[in-house]
């Protein structure tokens, strides 16, 4: 599939049988829009954070759901850490319906769509 005309986000539609049912091929839930490329998941038109496709959106670490102005060891609340609760800024930011994407949903995308450089 070509994927042309928007950034596809870090953020994936959570796609469990009772949510999927209640999702068009695209449209919007939350207030923020998806689209459906034939994948397992939908993905989500723009970045956490951000207001339009283009944008680069929100900057945080993992497993946080908060930006700072810089990230150092001493201010990170996973860094180091083998085991914690899982925060999931897309859920946090954007509602239960929403959740970031796993390593074989992003692997899934690449090795399915067809990618072009554009500029904006």
């Amino acid at each position: 599939m070509n994927i042309k005309g928007f950034t596809l986000s870090a953020v994936a539609m959570a796609m469990s049988a009772g949510v999927a049912a209640q999702f068009e091929a695209s449209g919007t839930t939350n207030g923020h829009e998806y689209v459906d490329l034939g994948l397992s998941v939908k993905w989500a038109t723009c970045n956490t954070g951000a207001e339009k496709p283009e944008d680069y959106g929100d900057y945080y670490a993992w497993g946080e759901t908060e930006t700072k102005a810089s990230y150092t060891k001493e201010n990170s609340s996973t860094y180091g850490k083998t085991s914690y609760t899982f925060l999931d800024v897309a859920s946090d930011r954007w509602g239960s319906a929403w959740r970031m994407p796993t390593k074989a949903e992003y692997q899934e995308l690449v090795d399915n769509c067809t990618w072009q450089w554009t500029s904006v």
